[in-house]
């Protein structure tokens, strides 16, 4: 049997046990109200897989990381790794920083066949669940370069790292060497958030899912106060240690922000700073049970993608909001070039959706959709045309070969996409314009989660393709850190 009847043969089994990998998993959502309960139903994880992996692709596995060697250890089902960013130091030492359910693990992958873990930046609320949500952002000021960590558990705020110091230390001591951050952002009301991207060039962060205290915040303008899916922008230039808040933006910005300094071809936006913003689910108002508020009840509150000019901080312009066909979730998203004519988004539930009866979970409290089950066939993700920021025009849904399995981040690197794939593993994507239309073509892959009965929205989180070196490092919720390179 060829490989790739060998791949057929096991997709097919992974798109029959899907239904059942989501049961225990509705279990758990049903119940997001109590920590309790989620870390009791969540669907148990196996032991790690351990590479290297049999179903790779014109791609090298260097080495890997289990959890428990960089400090993941945290006894609560699922709560793992999350997701995942890289920096180098001017000295030319690479580094992970890895989100976890313990904190920030700092792995060194100078040399990628042999990682050096650091240790790590420590949550202070090691008890919750909340943790399962991290995310890291960089920012490289002229003298110093600091990476800020955000959770979604309560009254952490943002863990900041200044990341020179990195380059003194030795492997540490044990798994949870602790490095103390030196500094905790918890200003104007910010309790928690889902992510954070940070534009280099113009040093802000913008801060997505945020949410707010009970008291006095940032976002008190609003008509209503608003407890999570907020939005923050950061000015980290003057103090990056002390950012300042330049805008808080009450019930947008529920998911992810991909921003930009505008070089398109849309001369009203030239030289602009141009956010796409993921806002998440498509529901009304009373379907979120107060989780966000709007002065208009009834109207629809998230669901969409939006172009949005930031220059301005204190006069934020919607530049258009739309949906997409098909799009149950959006989730994140990246241009497809430094031209920024398409925009590429990509939808983590659309496929469990599509595994659903009518009756199902996601189906009728995350999605609108008429569209009946089973017409997807495998991960996708979403092309748009932008090259008119005020009229987006929808070209695909591009999808790769893995009925079965959901897919999460992705980041462009020149003329490739790096797409985790959750249970699917590493994807990389040739992108190339032809004929006006974008076109995408597989290239490499390496499934880190090889086994068919693995739960739902395990297997690769997120993934940091912007070394020099070529080095790729992906974060696999119940497998580890893997340290990865390209076959040229």
């Amino acid at each position: 049997m060829s490989d790739v009847s060998s791949r057929s043969v096991r997709n097919r089994g992974r798109r029959r046990s899907l239904r059942g990998r989501l049961l225990a998993l509705v279990s758990a959502l049903v119940l997001m109200g109590s920590t309790a309960a989620i870390a009791q139903t969540f669907p148990p994880f196996p032991e790690p897989a351990v590479g290297p992996f049999p179903d790779t692709v014109n791609m090298t596995l260097e080495s890997q990381l289990l959890p428990a060697e960089i400090g993941a250890v945290t006894p609560r089902s699922g709560v793992l790794l999350n997701d995942i960013w890289g920096w180098t130091s001017p000295d030319g030492e690479e580094y992970a920083l890895v989100g976890t359910g313990d904190g920030m693990s700092i792995v060194r992958v100078t040399d990628p066949a042999n990682p050096v873990h650091i240790g790590i930046v420590p949550t202070t609320a090691p008890d919750s669940v909340a943790n399962l949500w991290g995310d890291v952002g960089v920012y490289d000021a002229a003298d110093e370069s600091y990476a800020y960590f955000t959770t979604e558990a309560d009254a952490v705020g943002i863990h900041i790292l200044a990341l020179r110091q990195l380059d003194g230390m030795g492997p540490a001591p044990d798994p949870s060497h602790a490095i103390p951050p030196t500094a905790v952002f918890s200003e104007g009301g910010y309790d928690s958030a889902h992510n954070i991207y940070v534009n280099q060039r113009t040093g802000f962060a913008y801060i997505a899912g945020v949410g707010l205290t009970d008291g006095p915040t940032a976002c008190d303008d609003h008509t209503y106060h608003p407890s999570r899916f907020n939005a923050m922008i950061l000015d980290l230039k003057s103090d990056p240690l002390n950012p300042s808040i330049a805008a808080c933006l009450a019930d947008h910005a529920e998911h992810d922000f991909y921003v930009v300094n505008y070089n398109g071809p849309d001369r009203d936006y030239q030289k602009r700073e141009i956010a796409f913003v993921f806002d998440g689910r498509d529901r009304d108002t009373a379907s979120r049970g107060g989780m966000r508020t709007d002065d208009t009840p009834g109207e629809l509150v998230g669901g969409m993608t939006e172009i949005w000019d930031v220059t301005d901080k204190s006069d934020i312009k919607l530049i258009s909001s739309f949906s997409v066909p098909d799009m149950c979730f959006s989730h994140q998203g990246w241009t497809s070039g430094p031209r920024h004519e398409f925009l590429l988004i990509n939808d983590e539930v659309d496929e469990i959706r599509d595994a659903e009866d009518a009756d199902g979970f996601f189906r009728n409290n995350f999605c609108s959709t008429d569209n009946p089950p089973n017409t997807l066939s495998g991960p996708g993700m979403y092309v748009l045309n932008v090259k008119d920021l005020d009229n987006p025009v929808f070209q695909e849904r591009f999808e790769i070969d893995s009925p079965g399995d959901n897919d999460h981040n992705f980041m462009r690197v020149e003329n490739k996409i790096f797409w985790a794939v959750y249970n699917a593993g590493t994807r990389v994507v040739r992108v190339r314009e032809v004929g006006g239309m974008l076109r995408l073509q597989d290239l490499a892959h390496m499934d880190t989660e090889p086994r068919d009965d693995a739960p739902v929205f395990n297997g690769q989180w997120g993934i940091y393709a912007f070394a020099n070196s070529g080095t790729i490092i992906a974060s696999d919720i119940n497998n580890g850190l893997m340290i990865m390179t390209l076959n040229r």
